[in-house]
Parts: structure tokens; sequence; C-alpha cells
């Protein structure tokens, strides 16, 4: 509203022994903005409050994150409801994805990237590290690349001793092979002069904690097979160091800098995912595994023969980030959706 501050309602948990009236509030809204799952509104009692929120605002919008092609089936009733007004894309690929279905306004709100909480790289304590440091940060899963990560890896840098892998990952099933297990045997298939190291990280660390492996590292890998933003990229690339990704979905966005590396990438179906709501039929980019190779060496050989060209090469990055997604500008994103500058929004192409 005009002369009030501007207000964020954070629904931490719905009780569903309170009467839903009680849980809503009485503000009225000019604009409402809804981040969650879609397939959250499968949920009854969540879906009954969201609507009573919605009905008291104005203009009502919904940030819609995917990363393969095309946008689920079951989604489909959400794109001509009368619940929402228009659509929020966090990134141009699914953008794209979105105006194939919908003629409602889709507005870019891409996600918000605080620098001052990822420490950058003193390039002098850089320069005599012993190790050329490989680090994976994601989901133990096909679409985030784990597998692709390590085999590319064992391949290209597997029979340098002054080389290491690093994966931060989480565990998305119980029926998951113990990672030592997976790396073994990868390992044992891909590179028979194995002498580098392997270590494995599974537990929740902070920002500073973050911001800190990030820093020990010397490469961020991430050949996901499709982002809908590509958060770990963006933390990395805070504290300047390289990255090597695939060239599709919402990567090229967030990772296209001097220094980082595009690999090729074929599209396939994305099998064994309609567990998480993928049709069969939607597509992902299997990154190649050759191209992450030479990607990997050709960054290795740069270290090892000039560690401070090496990091001098992406001492951009952090700026790069701020510029793109820092509070300046998602605020004025975030201006552009408020005033409704469906036109300006849309042209996001031709921003930074």
């Amino acid at each position: 509203k005009e002369d009030e501050k501007f207000s964020i309602t954070k629904l931490d948990h719905i009780n569903t022994s309170i009467p839903i009236e009680s849980q809503s509030t009485d503000y009225e809204y000019d604009v409402a903005i809804l981040v969650l799952h879609p397939s959250s509104f499968e949920i009854s009692t969540v879906a009954t409050v969201l609507q009573a929120i919605l009905h008291k605002a104005q203009r009502k919008y919904m940030s819609i994150v995917w990363e393969a092609d095309p946008l689920p089936i079951a989604w489909k009733w959400l794109w001509n409801s009368d619940l929402f007004d228009g659509f929020l894309a966090p990134s141009k690929f699914v953008g794209k994805l979105l105006s194939k279905e919908t003629k409602k306004p889709i507005f870019y709100y891409p996600h918000y990237i605080d620098v001052n909480k990822f420490n950058p790289i003193n390039i002098e304590e850089k320069l005599v590290e012993d190790k050329f440091t490989t680090l994976f940060v994601g989901q133990y899963t096909k679409r985030k690349g784990l597998e692709d990560s390590i085999i590319s890896f064992s391949r290209a840098l597997g029979s340098y001793k002054d080389t290491r892998l690093v994966l931060k990952y989480f565990y998305m099933s119980k029926n998951d092979i113990p990672i030592e297990t997976l790396v073994k045997s990868i390992v044992q298939s891909n590179c028979p002069r194995w002498v580098s190291s392997v270590f494995t990280l599974d537990e929740q660390l902070s920002n500073r904690g973050m911001s800190e492996l990030y820093k020990s590292s010397s490469l961020f890998l991430s050949i996901a097979r499709g982002e809908g933003f590509g958060l770990g990229i963006a933390e990395s690339m805070s504290v300047n160091i390289p990255v090597i990704y695939t060239n599709w979905s919402a990567m090229p966005e967030i990772a296209k800098a001097p220094g980082n590396v595009a690999v090729d990438y074929y599209l396939e179906e994305s099998i064994n995912m309609t567990q998480f709501g993928y049709d069969i039929g939607s597509m992902y980019a299997i990154p190649n595994i050759q191209s992450t190779m030479n990607a990997l060496k050709a960054k290795y050989d740069l270290w090892k023969s000039n560690r401070k060209g090496y990091y001098n090469e992406v001492s951009d990055n952090r700026n790069i980030i701020n510029e793109r997604f820092g509070y300046d500008a998602i605020s004025n994103w975030l201006d552009i959706i408020l005033q409704n500058k469906k036109e300006e929004s849309l042209n996001y192409d031709n921003n930074k």
C-alpha cells in the first residue's frame, strides 16, 4: 500500500487444528507473490489457507522453478486459474517454458544472492595451494550430475597426485547406493592408474561454512542435467573461483563469464524421474563427458603452470554475480513487478 512499508508474511507452519480464518491475515495487499512448489496445492489445507491470503490481494503472482523441458502436465490448471494474475520466472529458461503455457503476464524475478555472505579468496594464499581441488555440491541425483562429475574427474584428473575431488552432497532416497560404493565403482571402471583422492561431506553447513568450502576449492564443477536457477554456481562465483557448467537451461545465464567454461551436451529423455513430478518425454541435457574432461584438463594445466593467471582470469566473478543477482538488481526487478511493467520485464534478455 502507499506510504506503508513493504512486508512479507512467512508461513513457517500451518496448524490444521486451528480454524483457517484465524490463520490468515487481516491485511489486504496490492501484490501477493507466492513462492512454493505448485504441487503444494494438492494438500487441501495448505491450498485453502493460500487461497484465503491470495483472495485479499489485488494482483497475485506465483514463482515457478523447473529444470526440464516441458513443464509438468499436472500443473496445467495453474496457467489459466483465477488464483493467479501472472507468474514469476527465476531464469530466462523458465520464462520461455512459461510463455508456451500461458498468455498471462510473466515477470523475470531471479534469486537474490548476498555476496557479502561469501568471502572472496585471497589470491596470494591460493598461489601456494598444493592440490587442485574440484568441488561438487548438490543432491545425490542424476539431475545434479553427481555420477557424471565423478566419471569426468576420474578420467581427466584421477592419475594426478596433486588433484582431489570433494563431493558435498545429500541423499534423496534411502535406497541410494552408499556414496563410497558409488565412487569406488566409478573410479575402478574409469581410471586404472588412480592416485588422486576423494573427500565426501554430507553434513549441513552454514553460509560461513559453505564460503570456506568454496574458498578451499580450485574449481566448481556443475555439469547438472538441468537447473531452474543454479544457486551453487552463483555462490562459488561469489568467492571468485572458476566454474565448469552445462551450457543449457538456467546455467549459462548464471555462469557465463570470462574464465568459466561451458561444456557441450545432448538432449535426452529424463528417465526414472516420474516420482519427482516429471512427465514422460521431459528432456534433460546430458553433459558430454569428453567436453567436460577437456575443460577439467585445461583448467588443471593452467593452474599448474600459472596460478596467478588462473585466479586472475575469474577475479571479476564476484562483481558479475552482484550485478546480476545482488540487492540492487533484484530490487529493480521487484519494482518492475510492483509497477506492473510487463514490457520491461519481457526485455530482460537485453539486461544484465
